[in-house]
């Protein structure tokens, strides 16, 4: 049941989803080194979450590829905390970091602009920094539009 799910879920958002082959290799491969993933499920996430999954019961959620390509809790720690969380939740999450990220953006290139700090390698660095990580999120945020809007009618 497990496979007809994520073949289900592939057919709907490869149409939708550029480059959507690649995004489910890096998700597969970060779900292979997740310290959440203990092989068959994500114990991150509580049963009652509602994330793009492949197959859910009363204990476990077995998370889509995709969806690890977009979680946001990869690198982390495992700090035995079990959360419950939205598509919405992540969408949320990644418009935040999105402002926050052009915010900080914003005063870097002020900075860049006066005569005082315009050779600066440094800034100049954090803002090609924060203009790849602008670029990640923006990503992302289409991509969770996209699963919406599929999941909108379900």
């Amino acid at each position: 049941m497990e496979e007809f799910t994520k073949i289900s879920i592939d057919l709907a958002l490869s149409t939708k989803i550029k480059n959507y082959d690649r995004l489910v290799s890096e998700g597969e491969s970060k779900m292979k080194t997740c310290v959440f993933y203990d092989g068959g499920s994500c114990i991150k996430f509580r049963s009652n979450s509602k994330i793009l999954a492949v197959w859910k019961n009363d204990t476990k959620i077995t998370p889509h590829a995709l969806f690890c390509y977009l979680c946001p809790f990869y690198a982390f720690r495992d700090d035995g905390d079990r959360i419950s969380l939205t598509m919405y939740d992540l969408y949320l999450f990644y418009m935040e970091l999105r402002a926050r990220i052009e915010r900080e953006a914003v005063k870097l290139e002020e900075r860049l602009n006066d005569v005082t700090f315009a050779s600066s390698v440094f800034i100049r660095k954090r803002y090609n920094e924060l203009l790849d990580i602008l670029n990640d999120a923006e990503d992302k945020i289409d991509i969770i539009k996209a699963i919406l809007s599929i999941t909108k009618g379900m």
